[in-house]
């Protein structure tokens, strides 16, 4: 019996402890299902706050984009709003004149589409010159411009009519109401803003052109013709440099070639040295017959030479020592540049010349200062080896 109980008491005991259980767990689902449901409840606010916080930084962007282009545009916004004010003015003027007009006939409502006739057709043709000039600069506006012209012309003499009817007063301000906004869009947001450097060069390009075109005009008419087998003609030109009559009927006339100075190259500063060697040994011949050392600024691969005793009145025109001495240019010898290599390098390897003073060079070879500094340049390129 004692064993039945305690069993009975042990089973009880049990369940009360899995009720206990139960009830603890129930109790912890519905603390973290709590925390759960509170924890979706501050993301969703955060997530709210930040479309908030989205929205208002997206509608500011938008509000501040707005404001920088009304800035920026404020004298086409002054503008257009002119524009819009004439035309309220004026479509339901020209609507109940059309009106009017059209009354008798078989759709009497066609008379209220004038304003399409007279209003819109002069701001078709101002967006147009508007629109062309922005997006294509160079493109020709004339037309489009008349178009302006005769459109605006049409809408003033309509209202002109449609006042007369008042008064030549009320005739004036409904012809001037009409074309006003037109007439300022077209002096200022349909313009073609440009500095004065870029009208400067504009006006300069106009000119070019049109004497190019009177060039080619002119060339054309006294081309010559080449009729070829078949009957086919050619135009044969002659290159040259012309001079174009200020006139259309004026014919090409041909002038003396441009020098056009082409790059300096070797030859050039040769050239240019061997003269600047000839004024200078003119100069020490003027000033010191006798002395052989150069004072001026020297000359090319020209070099200093002791002139021959004027004893002997025969020139010297053996082959053998023409070789030897080489060709005189005025009573001077001249060198090449490998020649006076060679002797620059004998002289170093003596001594008695210093390769990194050009100085020394002129003095040692007895040449001009631009050479003395090529050969200089020379030595200090190839690292001091000669």
């Amino acid at each position: 019996m004692s064993t039945w109980r305690e069993e009975r008491r042990r089973d009880e005991a049990a369940r009360a402890e899995q009720a206990r259980k139960d009830r603890e767990a129930e109790r912890e689902f519905e603390l973290k299902r709590a925390r759960l449901a509170a924890e979706q409840r501050r993301r969703d606010r955060e997530a709210e706050e930040r479309r908030k916080a989205d929205r208002q930084r997206r509608r500011r962007e938008r509000r501040k984009a707005l404001l920088d282009t009304v800035t920026e545009h404020r004298v086409a916004v002054a503008i257009y709003g002119i524009a819009l004010v004439s035309f309220v003015m004026s479509a339901p003027a020209m609507a109940d004149y059309g009106h009017r007009l059209y009354a008798g006939s078989a759709w009497p409502w066609t008379g209220w589409l004038l304003p399409v006739v007279t209003e819109l057709s002069m701001w078709a043709c101002a967006f147009a010159v508007h629109h062309t000039r922005r997006t294509t600069p160079g493109a020709s506006v004339f037309w489009l411009q008349v178009g302006v012209a005769l459109a605006t012309a049409l809408a003033a003499g309509l209202n002109a009519m449609k006042g007369i009817t008042v008064g030549w007063d009320a005739s004036v301000v409904m012809g001037v109401v009409s074309i006003a906004g037109v007439l300022l869009h077209q002096m200022t947001v349909a313009g073609q803003p440009r500095s004065r450097e870029q009208r400067d060069a504009a006006r300069i390009e106009r000119q070019i052109a049109r004497r190019e075109r009177r060039a080619r005009e002119a060339a054309i008419k006294s081309a010559k013709v080449e009729i070829a087998a078949d009957g086919t003609a050619t135009l044969v030109f002659d290159p040259g440099v012309y001079q174009v009559g200020r006139n259309r009927k004026a014919k090409l006339t041909r002038v003396a070639a441009v020098d056009r100075p082409g790059p300096r190259d070797a030859m050039d500063e040769a050239i240019e040295a061997l003269i600047d060697g000839e004024i200078a040994r003119e100069l020490t011949v003027g000033s010191s017959p006798g002395e052989d050392e150069e004072t001026g600024p020297g000359g090319g691969v020209a070099t200093l030479d002791r002139p021959a005793p004027q004893s002997s009145p025969t020139p010297q025109s053996s082959s053998g020592n023409t070789s030897r001495r080489g060709v005189r240019l005025g009573g001077r010898q001249s060198r090449s540049m490998d020649q006076l290599r060679a002797e620059l390098t004998r002289l170093v390897q003596a001594g008695q010349v210093d390769p990194s003073s050009a100085e020394s060079i002129r003095k040692g070879l007895r040449c001009a200062k631009s050479v003395a500094r090529s050969l200089r340049d020379e030595y200090r390129q190839s690292g001091g080896e000669r």
